[in-house]
């Protein structure tokens, strides 16, 4: 377990951890990209202090609107 900007990491094993201590802020930064592009990440992962107004509301419906498909021909 590795500590990084307040935060706690764990890892895999042990390569991953080298991997991380390397880039530290790399890998934080693509994680946080990441839940921008996917907002149900940000509660999932627990990235609530990165993104304050998100809404677990606001989320579920940006995620279900992104994904629902309505096809009608009247």
């Amino acid at each position: 377990m590795v500590r990084f900007r307040n935060t706690f990491n764990v890892f895999v094993h042990e390569e991953a951890l080298q991997a991380f201590m390397a880039r530290p802020a790399a890998y934080v930064d693509g994680i946080l990209g990441e839940a921008r592009r996917n907002p149900a990440l940000i509660h999932l992962l627990r990235l609530q202090e990165h993104s304050p107004a998100a809404s677990h509301a606001s989320l579920w419906y940006s995620t279900a609107s992104s994904r629902l498909q309505i096809t009608a021909s009247w």
